[in-house]
């Protein structure tokens, strides 16, 4: 099986048109066309990500693999309807915090624990632990218009345009709900440590 970029390099392309495209450009155009290699170099380069950001809204590994399942084929039976502007990432995070939602609201569930929090250091693993499900109990007190740009922005490194284009609000109101969200995670870490 080639890759993309032994596709690319095999198929002579104007130099202009090659170099504006991105990696992820030119597997949505392949995968419009029904390409399923393409959508396949999609599924192994973001399943990881979205899997890990889905287990940071139901805090249930075997829920978000699940899940993640069912958004790869959302976005398989979509993505030829979509424009040649799609911007995949977003679009993907999107389907997955939809599907997370809906699947949520069905059972009831709505907890919103991100994940572990890889950053956090002691001296001692048995203090990582407790600390990290201090966090944990924590970032569960947020409301979820906090919880999601908050996990968005520290776990997957999303700027407030990429954040605001997920969640279908202003950039200006993602940097308001991190703030806040922010200020809220404090106070309830504040209570934890007590």
């Amino acid at each position: 099986m080639q890759t993309l970029m032994e596709q690319a390099i095999g198929t002579p392309q104007p130099a202009a048109a090659a170099s504006a495209q991105t990696v992820d450009q030119l597997l949505v155009a392949r995968a419009r066309r029904g390409d399923a290699a393409a959508f396949t170099e999609i599924f192994e380069r973001y399943h990881h990500r979205i899997v890990n950001y889905l287990y940071g809204l139901v805090h249930d590994r075997e829920l978000a693999h699940d899940l993640a399942q069912d958004s790869f084929l959302k976005a398989y039976k979509a993505l030829p309807r979509m424009d040649d502007d799609l911007r995949l990432a977003p679009w993907l995070y999107r389907i997955a915090g939809n599907t997370a939602f809906s699947a949520l609201r069905r059972r009831k569930l709505i907890r919103w624990l991100p994940l572990l929090n890889d950053g956090i250091e002691t001296s001692s693993v048995d203090g990582a632990i407790v600390e990290a499900e201090a966090v944990h109990r924590a970032l569960a007190k947020l409301p979820p218009k906090y919880a999601a740009p908050l996990l968005l922005h520290s776990h997957e490194g999303l700027s407030c345009n990429e954040i605001a284009e997920i969640i279908g609000i202003s950039p200006g109101a993602v940097k308001t709900r991190l703030f806040r969200a922010r200020e809220a995670f404090r106070i309830a870490y504040g209570q934890e440590e007590v």
